[in-house]
């Protein structure tokens, strides 16, 4: 896996930062270009993309929940009491990025059998991506950041953290949100909320992202 290389420090002359560089912005091709190659899977520019993403995203989610894997982790849906909207919601914003939904299924508010979902997704499933929906509040029963924990090797506590900043320029409850972010094996495995709504903006605050992730976690590089 390629490690993160921490940002450079501004340099300082006589206690004044230097300015930044103006960042310049990616070239549009003129034409669609070939297939792009990525995680075994070929997948074509999106041409309304491009100049948002440096490469297509190609990648297996799954859905406790998205190989990218997707779940709704929740008591009441898995036993069939109310219909999971959080799960297909996020999937759809992830197939309309270009990644290939794989596996999705309901699991109950239970840390071990999270945790073994979880494993099965990311040592069985190969999945790149799995993301949970659900049980990242502060209810006895909301345990899906433990269950997370248990499994990663390492944490991203700056996905979390980017969700936060967005969801609370929406709703002060945003600070209650204990999900959590990291990787195991070649996989990145993120938490979001159970409600339709607040899943979907969450996710929307680090899509754009992921791809680049699951480039350097596949040993990429930046």
């Amino acid at each position: 896996c390629g490690a993160n290389e921490a940002a450079p420090a501004a340099v300082i002359v006589n206690e004044t930062a230097s300015p930044a560089p103006t960042p310049t912005a990616t070239p549009r091709p003129t034409a669609t270009p070939a297939p792009v190659e990525l995680y075994g899977v070929t997948v074509r520019w999106d041409d309304e993309e491009i100049d948002l993403r440096e490469e297509a995203v190609a990648a297996r989610v799954c859905g406790l929940a998205v190989d990218r894997a997707e779940q709704a982790v929740s008591d009441r849906a898995s036993a069939g009491v109310y219909e999971d909207k959080s799960g297909p919601a996020v999937a759809a914003m992830l197939k309309e990025a270009g990644y290939e939904v794989v596996y999705t299924s309901i699991v109950p508010d239970e840390q071990e059998k999270i945790s073994e979902e979880l494993i099965s997704c990311v040592d069985e499933k190969h999945c790149d991506l799995v993301i949970t929906s659900g049980g990242t509040g502060l209810s006895p029963r909301d345990v899906t950041p433990e269950a997370t924990r248990a499994v990663l090797e390492r944490e991203i506590p700056a996905i979390p953290q980017a969700m936060i900043y967005y969801s609370l320029q929406i709703t002060p409850r945003a600070m209650l949100s204990r999900a959590v972010a990291g990787t195991r094996r070649n996989s990145l495995i993120l938490n979001l909320p159970g409600s339709e709504k607040a899943a979907r903006e969450n996710l929307s605050a680090v899509l754009g992202a992921l791809d680049h992730a699951l480039k350097m976690i596949a040993g990429g590089g930046h």
